[in-house]
């Protein structure tokens, strides 16, 4: 199967992909990256107690669409560094080990 990362659509084999990054806007003119999730806790030096950081995302999303069809695909970017964790609303879900089937 190919996916969009390679400039190719696998629906109609369209040859131009836009690549794109969603920002949410904020009303105190911050803008974010989207991401699959964002920090739980961090500790600042002025501060003795723990606080969330909104700023620090994991698994920034890109946005892959088939120009000539629209045909579009997410993929979070480095996604080995997402938490996994109640705390983060992340959980893993393992298949099987990969290997020869009898």
């Amino acid at each position: 199967m190919r996916d969009l990362r390679e400039g190719i659509c696998e629906l109609c084999d369209g040859r131009e992909v836009i690549v794109s990054t969603p920002i949410e806007y904020t009303g105190d003119n911050t803008n974010f990256w989207g991401a699959h999730t964002v920090a739980h806790r961090w500790r600042n030096t002025w501060y003795a107690g723990e606080q969330p950081d909104p700023a620090q995302r994991f698994g920034q999303l890109m946005l892959y669409v088939c120009r000539a069809c629209g045909y579009a695909q997410w993929f979070a970017y480095r996604p080995e560094d997402i938490p996994i964790g109640d705390e983060y609303h992340t959980r893993l879900v393992q298949g099987p080990p990969k290997g020869v089937y009898r």
